[in-house]
């Protein structure tokens, strides 16, 4: 799973863009509101929201699949247990998980 944030979305056109952020540096990666989680409540989708994402190798390059909003996982101390491992040494990222996941929680399991 990854973390990122809505970069742009074209609801006339169902597609959009996720800044994904790695090792200091962000990459775009497309999707389409087909790729939204069937049991999403992401119904509107504005520019900054966070999401949560996997990754799926498509004809022009990565996709974003199975998008949902990050609050929309219950419990989010299963997004700190699974989120990619090269996303945390991110800094956008590492602060993200610290304030979803609470202090306490991430001190104690961060590696």
């Amino acid at each position: 799973m990854f973390i990122g944030k809505v970069a742009m979305f074209n609801s006339k056109r169902g597609f959009g863009f996720i800044d994904m952020p790695t090792n200091g540096e962000k990459k775009n990666i497309y999707f389409h509101c087909s790729d939204i989680h069937p049991q999403s409540k992401l119904k509107t989708i504005t520019r900054d929201d966070y999401v949560a994402f996997n990754l799926k190798k498509g004809p022009k390059g990565l996709n974003a699949v199975n998008v949902c909003y990050t609050s929309e996982i219950k419990d989010p101390k299963y997004i700190f247990e699974h989120v990619d491992p090269r996303q945390r040494e991110c800094q956008e990222v590492d602060l993200f998980l610290r304030i979803h996941c609470g202090k306490e929680y991430y001190t104690q399991n961060a590696t």
